[in-house]
């Protein structure tokens, strides 16, 4: 489910804070409420929870997943790949830790960030 700013829930920051813990480099509360201004997009499928942005790149639009938390299912990648594909992004860039590189077949490591060609 991509939640509009609107409907975006209370537990959100929450659920999305994991996927920040490790890192240090941003906050879930600040990505939430870029969400809620409409910069980025909050996803949950189960209970998998992704924030997603989207910007232009050199040659193409891309959809950069900035962090996803929760007992993963491939789901929320199809959905979120899909999404991507109607908003005209040719690739779709992930940045996590190492191990989601075992969970994201078709996803290549590029230094600390994954990507894979959607189109």
């Amino acid at each position: 489910m991509h939640y509009t700013p609107a409907t975006i829930p209370d537990e959100a920051c929450e659920a999305i804070a994991p996927a920040f813990d490790r890192y240090g480099l941003h906050d879930a509360n600040e990505w939430v409420q870029r969400c809620k201004d409409d910069v980025a997009q909050l996803w949950r499928v189960g209970d998998v929870w992704a924030i997603t942005e989207l910007f232009d790149g050199k040659a193409q639009r891309v959809c950069h997943i900035a962090a996803m938390a929760g007992e993963f299912t491939h789901e929320i990648m199809r959905e979120i790949e899909a999404w991507a594909l109607r908003m005209g992004c040719a690739k779709v860039l992930f940045t996590g830790r190492k191990g989601w590189t075992r969970r994201l077949p078709g996803y290549s490591q590029i230094a600390i960030v994954m990507e894979k060609v959607i189109v």
